[in-house]
């Protein structure tokens, strides 16, 4: 047997905190609107009531004949009503009601089943005209400056007055003394600022007019205007917007065609407005959405966007564009009404999650069943879930995923035509052409595992993402299948001559060569490896390199993964092990005597300690401390842990030199070990945290205390220790303790990492993104988030970033995404505000 030859990369796991924000009116912020967003006219996809309708993040609005229906932030409640709805009264009528300013790219709506259902062509539109509202009165709707708002256009000769707005539906209205008019809900209040009005001349700059809102009763509103009637065409914003917050808009994967063009894969649950009656509801109870869309090559004009949907969940993993323009992606649904096509291998959901393939003609002009292809379930009673895929010259789709069906379809001849147990991994070739008997598009399908998990379950976890990212694929040019992802079982099938036959850990990595020929029979496994060590190691990505091996990507949380002589990096960064043997008997006194390995540096720092045997006098302690200087009595930061039965966590400190340090702060609970400590120094203020979990998560470290940051520059940071010893030294058993100093570097960073978490990763394109379209992500480096440095951070730079990770972009110029360094080209942004973006400097075991 053959045995596989491994090009190896080892990347560090870097954990992302996204924080939430208070929502506040939208028309107090500034960002921009992606061309992808606007006003899309119903077709069918929604309630017949319903004329056009718009989302911005979590905001979305459905735009009737006399009504605004508004979903917003803080709409839902008890009763059930999550809609907001305007509507306005006495409107004589007849309203023409168009689209203005029609953007690029048409919408495919593909939901349900029944073909008779879906719609093509969908226009969008910037902004929404309602001619003859009232007598001499227009309502324009529009969300140009980002937020979604709606102005009334009053030309000479109009009444005010007749403008009257009714709250439709439960709430009620109270107009406060500032002029902001509430609207209570059930869930509480919702607060629109003071309309603005202006009068727009002929010639001439704009006239503020003075406006406000006109209470009419505790359900309905107008508008009450200062000064004589013009003959200016007036202008009234009621300032209408609500921040969207943070909306469930993720793009999953991403693909570039022959001509340049991106096309990204996307979750959403934005198109959720009610549909026709006796449709299934397609809201947030509802579930996401499949969204697929085409881009120019540069990203800044949408070609084409299709939604496929059922009634539940539905989560696309990975799109791919074959050389003929067409469109294929797999990915997961629990829904049983989510849209296949007539003859497809596969039409009805078999239970849980059911992997599906999609092939579409990303063509706007062509009818619906002309642009949907082909699309199928595949799965079994069990949870099945797509996760990976390659398309050949010849357009066969090759996916794999996991599977926990006993009976996953399998084809005559597969190397496993049974399933091992828990969840296997799954390899199948589809023809996705329904012109085709059913009975011949599953060209081939297979088991591949063992008796356990054949991905990281997570301990257990329900993480969807998480499974998701288990399984990998690549295709060989004489049809070998290169399969690479993360299992649980001993058992795994290895071949012999294997590079590591056995299983480590409880986690390594499988990377496996198939060739897919029944008549080979067990054969068809060329070859089959273990990667692995006693840690944890998690494959990302697989592919055939130009020389014929195959280079897989992942993780390892271990430091005996086996590396190359020539490799870039051979050896993890090592945290310093120090045994301690301390006398004195005051550590945080006005006189101190301490033992102290420390290190000099300036600036902020995390220190971070995991105490794994304390022995001696009861009283001795030993912990991290910050420090103004050597001389006894400096002032000082420290967290301790005492050697003492039942002791505790303790939290000091120091600010006057020569005066003892305050009473300590002490943890809740008592400390066993290993025990982990960390002292951080951000921002102008000192944290102290402690965690009793070997080794920690992030949510594993428990504040203790924090304080102001006064110690001088440089300060000494490390590892304290005293013998509570009145007599001097005594001599006993080490204090031990592991500690990894961490100092920032000077000013530098690293271009493409848009979130300052060290590494340029799927997190960054994410976060910038979310920034872009929803505003809920502060960037504090642009130059780092400029990828290409073009001098403006926009959307081609999170395109170029998804590009180079996932398809083969061009990499960031200097330094680039794997080095920490200084900008060789000139600060192209205004002001310059000094970016700075760290690496680790070691890592705490």
């Amino acid at each position: 047997m053959v045995r596989i030859p491994l090009a190896l990369y080892v990347l560090v796991i870097c954990q992302v905190c996204l924080h939430g924000e208070e929502r506040l009116p939208v028309n107090s912020i500034s960002r921009p609107v992606p061309p992808a967003l606007g006003f899309l006219e119903n077709r069918g996809q929604w309630d017949p009531a319903i004329r056009f309708a718009a989302r911005l993040g979590e905001l979305s609005m459905a735009l009737e004949e006399r009504t605004l229906r508004i979903r917003a932030p803080g709409c839902d409640g008890p009763s059930g009503d999550g809609d907001l709805r305007l509507h306005f009264e006495d409107s004589p009528g007849p309203i023409r009601i168009d689209g203005e300013g029609e953007l690029p790219g048409r919408t495919a709506f593909f939901r349900g089943k029944d073909p008779d259902a879906w719609q093509s062509g969908v226009r969008c539109y910037r902004s929404v005209r309602y001619e003859a509202l009232y007598e001499c009165i227009d309502m324009r709707v529009h969300l140009e400056n980002g937020p979604l708002e709606y102005d009334l256009l009053l030309y000479p000769g109009a009444a005010v007055d007749a403008v009257r707005i009714r709250l439709v539906g439960s709430g009620r209205l109270t107009l406060m003394d500032d002029g902001y008019l509430a609207i209570e809900k059930s869930s509480g209040f919702l607060t629109l600022a003071p309309p603005k009005a202006w009068g727009e001349p002929n010639r001439g700059e704009r006239r503020l007019v003075g406006c406000a809102y006109r209470l009419i009763d505790d359900r309905c509103f107008g508008f009450e205007l200062e000064g004589p009637p013009s003959n200016d065409l007036l202008i009234i914003d009621p300032q209408l917007g609500f921040i969207g917050g943070d909306g469930s808009d993720n793009a999953n994967s991403i693909a570039e065609g022959k001509d340049g063009s991106i096309y990204l894969a996307s979750v959403t649950n934005s198109f959720d407005f009610p549909m026709p009656e006796g449709s299934p509801r397609m809201d947030r109870n509802g579930g996401d959405d499949v969204v697929l869309s085409k881009f120019d090559p540069d990203g800044s004009r949408l070609q084409w966007l299709a939604v496929l949907a059922g009634s539940l969940d539905d989560d696309p993993t990975e799109i791919k564009v074959d050389e003929s323009g067409l469109v294929t992606v797999v990915g997961w649904t629990i829904s049983a009404d989510f849209p296949v096509t007539p003859g497809a291998f596969d039409d009805s959901q078999k239970g849980g999650r059911d992997a599906f393939l999609a092939r579409l003609k990303p063509d706007p002009t062509l009818e619906p069943e002309e642009q949907l292809l082909y699309s199928t379930f595949l799965g079994g009673s069990g949870e099945d879930l797509a996760t990976a895929l390659e398309i050949d010259p010849a357009g066969i789709a090759h996916i794999t995923g996991s599977t926990a069906s006993s009976d996953f379809p399998t084809t005559e001849g597969a190397y496993d035509g049974s399933w091992n147990g828990r969840r296997d991994v799954f390899y199948a070739k589809v023809l996705p052409d329904r012109g085709v008997d059913p009975s011949q598009q599953l060209l081939y399908s297979t088991y591949l595992g063992g008796t356990s998990n054949d991905t990281d379950d997570y301990k257990g976890s329900q993480n969807i993402w998480w499974l998701m990212t288990q399984q990998n694929i690549a295709l060989g040019k004489d049809g070998t299948v290169a399969l690479a992802g993360s299992t649980n079982s001993p058992d795994f099938p290895v071949t012999p001559n294997a590079f590591q036959p056995r299983h480590q850990g409880d986690v390594d990595i499988y990377v496996a060569l198939l060739r897919p020929d029944p008549e080979l029979g067990e054969d068809q496994l060329i070859a089959s490896t273990f990667l692995g060590t006693t840690g944890g190691e998690w494959a990302c990505g697989v592919a055939f390199l130009e020389n014929g091996e195959i280079g897989i990507v992942g993780t390892t949380e271990d430091d005996s993964i086996p590396t190359t002589p020539d490799a870039f990096r051979r050896y993890r960064p090592q945290p310093q092990t120090f045994s301690l043997c301390a006398g004195g008997d005051d550590l945080t006194g006005p006189s101190d005597q301490l033992h102290f390995v420390h290190r000099e540096f300036t600036g902020d720092a995390v220190l971070t300690a995991r105490v794994t045997e304390m022995s001696g006098r009861t009283g001795s302690s030993v912990g991290l401390m910050l420090r103004g200087g050597l001389p006894p009595g400096a002032s000082h930061v420290s967290i301790l842990l005492a050697n003492t039965s039942g002791g505790k966590f303790s939290f000091r400190r120091r600010d006057i030199p020569g005066q003892s340090a305050e009473s300590p702060q002490n943890s809740a609970e008592n400390y066993t070990l290993p025990a982990w400590i960390r002292l951080e120094r951000k921002s102008g203020a000192i944290t102290a945290s402690f965690a009793t979990v070997d080794p920690p998560r992030a949510e594993d470290w428990k504040v203790l205390g924090q304080v102001a940051d006064t110690l001088p520059d440089p300060v000494l940071g490390g590892i304290a220790a005293n013998g509570s010893d009145p007599g001097g030294v005594v001599s006993y058993e080490p204090l031990r303790a592991t500690v990894c100093l961490q100092e920032n570097p000077a000013p530098s960073f690293r271009r493409g990492d848009l979130d300052n978490s060290g590494a340029v990763d799927i997190s960054d394109p994410i976060n910038g993104l979310h920034t872009l379209f929803l505003g809920g992500f502060e960037i504090t480096c642009q130059d780092a988030a400029d990828f290409d440095d073009s001098g403006e951070v926009d959307l081609s730079d999170m395109i170029n970033s998804l590009l180079w990770q996932f398809a083969s972009g061009e990499i960031a110029p200097l330094p680039g995404p794997f080095t920490c360094g200084n900008d060789p080209t000139s600060d192209k942004m205004a002001p310059d505000i000094g970016c700075q973006s760290y690496s680790a400097q070691c890592v705490a075991i």
